[in-house]
């Protein structure tokens, strides 16, 4: 059974969870929305309040005029920084958002540069936290695979093997989340696009870069055992009956050789997952894509535990919303 305490603390996040989704609500609705007592409501945001996390404001209800009060969640309370890595050519591209907790856009910091290793990129995030000076939360998409805070198989070769989570912990004393970026698209895609039961898969398909997916069920990512589930371009790939080597593999990662691949790779999916749905998108693929997979894949599946494909040009949009849906689920255990 659940203490006090617990249920307190359980009861605030409940709270905080709906200010932060932005709009003003009266105790009355958070005490409809969430199963709780007005009064248990009224307590905890006024306990909010006096310490600048929530506002109250008037609020003109019903249709006599009747003046009301509504609470939302302070912008200047506190803040969140998400950035992402990203590899252009040969240049190493950072960009940083600082967001309320709401996810307005406060601040913003980008930089190129031909190389980004441990001690730069710190610096990079160092600065992105400096801002606005009252950061609570970090999270950082990187393209590769994160186990226990180290960096591995990142499409930026200088980053394997950092150790970022305890080296930003050390220096600026923050709590920092790095993930896989397809895992970061996925959650955000997931929250704005699927319901929460369904099982929903994210396939990229770039030019002559291992491709990635990342699969999300109730609202989080399948990382696996290692951060490693996903990673579709180490699939025992074969070409004329043999192996098929790595550097291969990139070779035929083009728009004209690239089609047996994708379908191996996504039929694979298909089998091991049996997502309800999987979301394509990459320079490989266009519209065209959700047919002749389709038809690829019905090859060798039955067709009735084929799911839905969909194609999407650009995930940008999703990355900004995954990062910071992910930063409010480790918010909501340490405030």
């Amino acid at each position: 059974m659940a203490t006090t305490s617990e249920v307190r603390r359980n009861n605030i996040a409940a709270i905080r969870r709906l200010l932060w989704q932005g709009g003003p609500l009266s105790k009355k609705d958070m005490a409809t929305e969430l199963g709780l007592s007005v009064a248990t409501c009224n307590t905890l945001l006024n306990n909010m309040a006096a310490r600048g996390e929530a506002i109250l404001e008037p609020r003109r209800t019903g249709s006599a005029g009747r003046g009301g009060f509504c609470y939302r969640a302070s912008e200047d309370y506190a803040s969140i920084v998400v950035a992402e890595i990203d590899l252009h050519g040969d240049e190493r591209v950072f960009h940083a958002k600082v967001l309320s907790f709401t996810g307005s856009v406060l601040n913003a910091l980008d930089a190129t540069l031909p190389h980004l290793d441990g001690g730069e990129l710190i610096t990079l995030i160092e600065r992105a936290c400096s801002l606005l000076g009252n950061v609570r939360q970090i999270v950082l998409g990187v393209p590769g695979t994160v186990r226990e805070g180290v960096i591995d198989h990142c499409d930026v070769p200088e980053l394997n093997g950092v150790e970022l989570e305890a080296s930003v912990a050390g220096r600026l004393g923050l709590p920092i989340h790095i993930e896989n970026d397809m895992h970061l698209k996925a959650t955000g895609y997931c929250h704005e696009r699927c319901d929460r039961d369904e099982v929903a898969t994210l396939a990229n398909f770039p030019p002559h870069v291992l491709p990635g997916t990342a699969t999300v069920h109730a609202g989080k990512p399948i990382r696996g055992a290692h951060g490693f589930a996903g990673m579709v371009g180490f699939l025992p790939f074969e070409e004329t009956g043999a192996p098929m080597s790595r550097e291969r593999e990139l070779e035929l990662l083009d728009i004209e050789t690239c089609r047996p691949i994708i379908a191996h790779a996504v039929a694979s999916l298909c089998a091991v997952l049996n997502p309800d749905v999987i979301v394509l998108t990459g320079g490989l693929l266009d519209e065209t894509c959700t047919t002749w997979l389709r038809e690829a894949c019905s090859r060798t599946l039955p067709e009735e535990f084929l799911p839905e494909f969909r194609f999407e040009q650009d995930f940008n949009r999703y990355y900004l919303i995954g990062m910071h849906q992910t930063a409010l689920s480790y918010l909501e255990r340490t405030l």
